[in-house]
């Protein structure tokens, strides 16, 4: 561990002696809504398909308990 920080401590110093000043972005006098529709339908379909895709699961596993109990 201690040659491994050895290693990427001058690394690190490096880079920050090299890193650009931050300037603040100006504000948007826009909106990309498509940005935000593309965003929200993945962001919704993922849920709606992780909930969806647990549920059956659970139901299958319901259904195996089941069986086996018979």
């Amino acid at each position: 561990m201690t040659r491994f920080l050895a290693h990427i401590l001058p690394l690190l110093v490096l880079g920050s002696a090299h890193a650009a000043d931050i300037h603040d972005a100006p504000i948007s006098e826009t909106v990309n809504w498509v940005g935000i529709i593309i965003f929200l339908v993945i962001m919704v379909g993922g849920t709606v398909g992780f909930f969806w895709r647990i549920m059956q699961k659970d139901k299958k596993t319901k259904q195996d308990d089941q069986k086996l109990k018979a």
